[in-house]
């Protein structure tokens, strides 16, 4: 290491764990104490690993890669020692059964989770916490994941409220004590922080907040592969594609990674859903890249349709008219006509509340910056500015625009769709 040329990152906490890395290098591994890692230190340590390719070393002559490999392989080992059976007292298993199928109905009735959310709510304050600190941990945990997936229009306030609940959980589930579960929270939090709606520094640090979170759960998990590993690979995907300093070609090779695993007849709702993170990276990179965004939403469109998944549909084709609209030719431009067309009878029916929540959350977070008064008033502007628009890449802006209210209005779902046909149509006058 004579001639290599280490700068330490310019974020919090990283010469603290810069130092730290330095020691590592000089101990053996049996020596290593897996309760100084955290988010920061494997921050540190992929910056280090870079900076070492990046001057011309080999994996096996890079000190940086030998040390995380010899973490994950003690990080590993450490999980394989704790695989124990779940804790749960006597006195709460019927209600977790409870809350566990609350949960898992909601996959199709997402007015269970307030239900489920009551369940534990009522039963924390009775957990005692020094008998059963495992079990406490558990409960935050699945009560982080629950107000992060709840459907209701204060939806920054519920995530942030999951977040809370999963930074308790990881006062007791430490890398130490069990690394497993440690990295099941980390990938919980990480998928929080992409679910958080903000907007420019905001959603920025929301995103590096999960980079930070997923890297350090993919570290700890690198050795076990497996269905877990390539759901963190698709969640650090996302966050890579949809950072304004990610790198758009990693990112989308962890997405195809996490595809590659998520095979159709076995995990059809992951193929689906990672096929509609891979169209959405490419419809919103700042080049657009609409061809793969249509093929993508397209093979995502192949399960959805034949679910009973009304809303998660009508968000799919309301992005894949959005690719066709930005192809821009007559053939693309009739068949985002077509799309849109075929959008009325879901969109322009009555829909509850919770159902117009449901189809904004539907868009995934790579629309999370959407569910904002910010972009709610700066779309609505941007549409009024268009509303004598004649030119016809005007049209299809202001068909475009229409089309992205319906997240950020979706009360007026039934009128913005008839604005967006009517804007497509005039954009095209010779399609039928």
């Amino acid at each position: 290491m004579s001639d290599f040329q280490l700068t330490t990152p310019d974020f919090e906490g990283a010469k603290e764990k810069s130092n730290l890395i330095m020691q590592l290098l000089k101990r053996e591994p049996n020596q290593i104490d897996p309760d100084e890692f955290d988010g920061v230190f494997f921050r540190v340590l992929a910056d280090f690993e870079n900076q070492g390719r990046s001057q011309g070393m080999q994996d096996k002559d890079n000190p940086f890669t030998v040390l995380s490999n010899e973490i994950s392989k003690l990080l590993y080992e450490r999980t394989q020692a704790c695989l124990t059976a779940e804790d749960v007292p006597e006195q709460f298993s019927t209600d977790v059964g409870r809350f566990r199928h609350m949960v898992k109905e909601a996959v199709h009735n997402p007015g269970m989770l307030p239900l489920a959310i009551r369940i534990y709510k009522i039963m924390l304050p009775q957990i005692d916490a020094e008998k059963h600190p495992g079990f406490l941990a558990q409960v935050q945990n699945d009560l982080g994941n629950v107000y992060v997936d709840l459907q209701i229009q204060q939806r920054k306030k519920a995530v942030d409220t999951g977040i809370g609940y999963l930074k308790q959980a990881l006062s007791y589930r430490t890398i130490g004590r069990n690394p497993s579960e440690h990295a099941e929270t980390l990938y919980n939090l990480g998928n929080a922080w992409l679910q958080q709606p903000g907007v420019n520094q905001f959603r920025e640090e929301a995103l590096s907040n999960a980079l930070a979170a997923l890297d350090a759960a993919n570290r700890i998990t690198a050795m076990e592969g497996g269905i877990n590993s390539s759901l963190i690979s698709q969640a650090m995907g996302t966050a890579i594609t949809l950072h304004p300093k990610g790198d758009f070609g990693q990112g989308i090779q962890r997405l195809f990674d996490a595809l590659n695993m998520f095979k159709k007849d076995e995990h059809p709702e992951l193929w689906a859903l990672t096929h509609t993170r891979i169209a959405a990276a490419n419809l919103l990179k700042p080049e657009g890249a609409t061809g793969a965004a249509i093929t993508h939403y397209a093979s995502a469109l192949e399960y959805y349709g034949q679910q009973k998944m009304i809303e998660r549909q009508a968000a799919i084709l309301i992005q894949l008219a959005i690719a066709y609209l930005r192809e821009n030719d007559d053939d693309a431009l009739q068949t985002a006509t077509e799309i849109i067309q075929s959008l009325f009878p879901i969109l322009e029916a009555e829909r509850s509340t919770q159902q117009q929540v449901q189809l904004q959350t539907s868009f995934g977070p790579a629309f999370a910056s959407y569910l904002t008064l910010q972009y709610r008033a700066s779309l609505a502007a941007k549409a009024a500015k268009l509303e004598l628009a004649t030119l016809r890449s005007e049209l299809t802006e202001l068909a475009e625009l229409n089309l992205l209210r319906i997240i950020t209005e979706p009360d007026k779902a039934g009128t913005l769709i008839k604005r967006a046909f009517e804007a497509a149509r005039a954009a095209c006058p010779t399609c039928s």
